[in-house]
């Protein structure tokens, strides 16, 4: 995977790239977004998984060697060609509406936050920690 993701960025493909850790994808979606002050519409049913997981699990598992990559629209072919026989999909897209969306496993919306609400969200205090 990573040997994958090199070839990508040597070949300059790659928009941005964010490793997926603590917290997981659900974490590291809102990060992105705010990061690039862009929104993004995601589709879980989209994500890479074998099967019988729940939104939860695919949102907060901290699952390694994962990543968020954007990539232009036109790029996307010459991306995926970079990763033949590995798990790689578009999950979504970036916006201009400046909010993190994300579709559940259902179809359902499960999240559709402005990013001044992430953004408030992640800078206040976690209960009574300092």
């Amino acid at each position: 995977l990573y040997q994958a993701l090199y070839k990508a960025v040597q070949k300059e493909i790659p928009a941005s790239i964010h490793g997926i850790y603590s917290g997981g994808l659900g974490v590291h979606l809102a990060l992105s977004a705010l990061g690039g002050r862009l929104g993004l519409d995601v589709d879980l049913r989209k994500v890479p998984q074998g099967g019988g997981c729940h939104d939860d699990q695919l949102l907060f598992s901290e699952t390694p060697g994962r990543f968020i990559v954007t990539v232009a629209h036109e790029d996307q072919a010459s991306f995926e060609a970079c990763f033949t026989h590995l798990p790689v999909a578009a999950v979504g897209q970036v916006t201009d509406v400046k909010a993190l969306r994300i579709t559940g496993l259902d179809g359902a919306v499960i999240c559709d936050a402005p990013l001044n609400d992430l953004k408030q969200a992640w800078q206040k205090r976690f209960g009574d920690l300092t």
